[in-house]
């Protein structure tokens, strides 16, 4: 059997025919999550390649870790003769023959490599226009039929009708918006004057006494 064509396929296979523990070996192999290790082993190509090591002595015997101790390539390999040899389900961040390769990044861990893909994808999102003084009115026409139950607006990723509630605020508010911008509102201001009458003539006893002494 040749080596398998996923490079970290093949250390891992390597490293688990040299006795390292599951866990270990995934380190080893340039893998990062945990908990994964039983999943990649039962991979049928995987586990064929262990075997096929350690029947060939490939492999040198690896110096015994205090976590596995003198027997962690006995137990290891009679765990690899009882793993399923299928997985379950696909692993991520794994490459797995039939699906897209795996792209890597020189310089880069995987999650950096996962941020720069997707602010890739992103940059390539087409730029939206910036909106007009057309395009505010008319969502604000909008936000009015919606909030006065004048219009059953249906949402555009599934053609489903949508319930609108009653929202007297939003409706006024709008309202005030559209009247503003056509210029149906202005402003008021209420002036009082007092006029006062300005005469030659003296004043008499009773106009006298009307102006100053009546409002006392």
């Amino acid at each position: 059997m040749p080596a398998l064509p996923n490079r970290r396929h093949e250390r891992l296979a390597e490293a688990l025919a040299a006795g390292i523990p599951p866990d270990e070996a995934l380190i080893v192999a340039g893998y990062k999550a945990r908990g994964i290790a039983a999943r990649l082993a039962g991979r049928a190509d995987i586990a064929g390649r262990v075997r096929e090591l350690v029947g060939a002595h490939q492999v040198p015997p690896p110096q015994p870790s205090p976590a596995s101790g003198r027997g962690g390539m006995a137990h290891t390999v009679a765990e690899m003769n009882t793993l399923p040899a299928v997985i379950p389900g696909p692993v991520p961040g794994i490459s797995i023959p039939g699906s897209a390769p795996e792209t890597e990044i020189p310089g880069t861990s995987p999650g950096m490599t996962a941020a720069l893909e997707a602010s890739a994808s992103v940059a390539d999102l087409p730029s939206r226009p910036a909106p007009t003084r057309q395009w505010v009115l008319e969502r604000l026409v909008d936000n009015v039929e919606r909030a006065l139950q004048l219009a059953d607006p249906k949402d555009p990723a599934t053609e489903a009708s949508a319930r609108t509630k009653y929202d007297g605020s939003v409706a006024n508010r709008a309202l005030e918006l559209l009247g503003k911008e056509l210029g149906m509102f202005t402003e008021r201001s209420e002036n009082q004057h007092t006029l006062h009458d300005i005469s030659d003539q003296p004043l008499t006893p009773d106009q006298w006494a009307k102006r100053h002494v009546g409002d006392a």
